[in-house]
């Protein structure tokens, strides 16, 4: 699995919208955290957001419907299996419109 990738204009928009939603519901936001920020099960899963509040942390991935085919539902599922795994952490996925160009991923915040 691949911690980087780059999104798409819709998926990058969609990634703001969700970070400024948890903000607002006083979850910390992480948009591309790096392997170090991640548990060592997750720190080579393609994740872009992680929202934390208290005990609870969410970790968001953010694709395009060409995108999620792209990378396959195995990716996806395991993602899913090992943010189970960690205590306290939910995944969430979050399809966006398709077929923007891509740019480059955003800057760790």
């Amino acid at each position: 699995m691949s911690t980087s990738r780059e999104h798409t204009k819709s998926e990058y928009k969609s990634l703001a919208e969700i970070a400024q939603e948890y903000q607002e519901q006083g979850y910390t936001v992480s948009l591309s955290p790096s392997a170090q920020d991640l548990p060592d099960l997750l720190a080579d899963c393609s994740i872009d957001l992680i929202a934390s509040r208290d005990y609870h942390t969410v970790a968001v991935s953010v694709r395009s419907k060409d995108t999620l085919t792209l990378t396959g539902r195995d990716d996806l599922r395991e993602i899913t299996t090992r943010v189970n795994q960690q205590p306290g952490w939910e995944f969430e996925l979050v399809v966006a419109d398709s077929q923007d160009p891509s740019i480059p991923s955003p800057p760790n915040c």
